[in-house]
């Protein structure tokens, strides 16, 4: 009770997948599944444990993790693919996150 329905969870997931490197705000969410802001920012949560800002977040700091092991592109160029509105953006995400900054991110892989 209170959670998303499996549909409305895979729409939603397929629209953030597909919509997290733009800004996505509560609204546009919670139109994507026909609910109030209020009832989808409280289904979203009790579906996949974190609020849809952090949920999007998350996702966008997994995009930058591909990015930095897979492509030479810069810290910089990294966080504008994967949706950041700026670098010390990015770099506060990534590091809350995962616990490491991108470029120590970056040279912890190298060596795995």
């Amino acid at each position: 009770a209170g959670k998303l329905s499996a549909a409305q969870e895979k729409l939603i997931r397929d629209f953030i997948e597909e919509n997290y490197n733009r800004d996505v705000g509560l609204t546009e969410l919670a139109g994507v599944v026909r609910l109030s802001r209020f009832h989808f920012a409280r289904a979203f949560k009790a579906t996949t444990g974190l609020p849809p800002h952090q949920y999007v977040l998350s996702r966008r700091v997994e995009r930058a993790k591909e990015l930095l092991q897979s492509s030479d592109l810069s810290v910089a160029d990294v966080a504008s693919a994967s949706g950041f509105n700026g670098s010390t953006q990015f770099i506060r995400s990534f590091r809350e996150i995962t616990g490491l900054t991108p470029a120590n991110f970056r040279k912890h892989m190298m060596f795995e």
